[in-house]
């Protein structure tokens, strides 16, 4: 049951979406490391660590942040000219 809903959250490699689009489409709140206590032993989602998962995730920021800094140098040159 708990890894079913982990992996509803998950993008694909062919998800093809920007992190706007992510925000305003999906009602669904953000995952978040869960931790869960089994026979005294502390147990971590060990998906939510994985750096190979983290990864499409990253590269979609980095692309935003891109479109916003190119956004940014595009307004401070039409500012600076008007």
């Amino acid at each position: 049951m708990f890894q079913d809903g982990l992996q509803e959250d998950k993008l694909n490699d062919s998800d093809n979406i920007s992190l706007s689009q992510s925000f305003s489409s999906s009602p669904k709140k953000p995952s978040t490391p869960v931790s869960r206590q089994t026979e005294n032993v502390s147990i971590v989602d060990e998906s939510l660590h994985d750096e190979d998962a983290w990864m499409p995730i990253l590269a979609v920021v980095k692309a935003e942040i891109d479109a916003l800094d190119e956004q940014d140098r595009a307004n401070s040159l039409t500012e600076r000219y008007c």
